[in-house]
């Protein structure tokens, strides 16, 4: 449920703009079913709108680290990166 609340705001707050910021999530262990969730990351329409995710996120208090950059993680297993520029 909190991933799916995340991915959500990470959609809501996209838009198709040549610039933006990926909300980059690395891997964690579930404390729910203890299993290792992989690295993603979410592209956000501005800086703005990646640290409205990251406060959102941060409530959740899901993982130790998240942060905004002008690149996806290298290892983000939700990213395509044939169409990442």
């Amino acid at each position: 449920m909190k991933k799916i609340a995340i991915l959500v705001l990470a959609i809501l707050s996209t838009a198709v703009h040549a610039n933006g910021y990926w909300l980059n999530i690395p891997a964690y262990i579930d404390s729910d079913s203890g299993r290792t969730v992989p690295p993603t990351s979410y592209w956000t329409r501005d800086r703005d709108s990646c640290a409205d995710a990251i406060v959102q996120y941060a409530k959740l208090e899901y993982v130790y680290y998240i942060g905004c950059d002008v690149n996806p993680l290298p290892n983000a297993v939700n990213v395509n990166f044939r169409r990442v520029k």
